[in-house]
């Protein structure tokens, strides 16, 4: 029986939706840049679930996603407290062991799905973690990254040694991760203020067309 290489492990959506949005003021997860009653966790997790992947949802201890019904992805509760994104795919990747995760924050309101499938296809044998090369700095991308499972004890010990920041690891162990160059310069651009909100929002209300598949809601 032959091993499944990196690329060919099974993969998994996860939407990182439990971040405390404090610059913004408020939960920027329920944010609706798109349509009406369609919250940003909801419409980042249609993006993922377009590209054929089943999808979970990343949340703080506690923590209620507005609009949630049991016909959205499963809810996935960190197991560390305070601990940011990195808590989250920790918690992904413990529980569905022998799978890659593929870990988008939910405050990407530019993000397509053409971004996401060129990801997915750059997946190699030799790389634990596959991201785009930021179009700002050049540095890696950590909130739009495929992570294999055997990227986990790194993650781990990261944690454990007090490094909480996912962008810094990947930098630490750049032998092991793949970058690549973004085809859409402002498909990450993310939303962390009240004035980015609105600037995003505009930029997409501008947009001609605003988007070329269906938009849909839960009532």
């Amino acid at each position: 029986m032959s091993i499944p290489t990196h690329h060919t492990r099974p993969l998994r959506g996860l939407v990182l939706a439990g971040g405390h949005s404090r610059r913004m003021g408020r939960d920027k997860a329920s944010l609706c840049y798109h349509a009406p009653g369609l919250p940003q966790w909801r419409y980042t997790s249609q993006l993922l679930s377009e590209t054929g992947l089943p999808v979970c949802l990343s949340v703080r201890p506690g923590q209620a996603l507005p609009g949630w019904s049991p016909n959205d992805p499963p809810v996935l509760p960190d197991q560390t407290n305070d601990a940011g994104p990195l808590a989250g795919l920790l918690a992904a990747l413990e529980a569905f062991p022998g799978e890659a995760i593929f870990a988008v924050a939910c405050d990407l309101p530019l993000l397509d799905t053409d971004t996401l499938r060129t990801l997915i296809a750059a997946r190699q044998a030799n790389a634990l973690a596959i991201a785009y090369h930021s179009t700002h700095d050049g540095l890696p991308e950590p909130l739009c990254t495929i992570y294999e499972p055997d990227i986990a004890p790194i993650l781990r010990d990261a944690l454990h040694s007090g490094f909480r920041c996912p962008r810094k690891i990947l930098i630490q162990h750049a032998e092991v991760v793949r970058l690549i160059k973004l085809p859409k310069p402002d498909a990450l651009d993310n939303a962390n203020t009240p004035e980015d909100f609105f600037r995003l929002k505009q930029s997409l209300q501008n947009a001609l067309p605003l988007s070329t598949r269906p938009l849909t809601t839960h009532g």
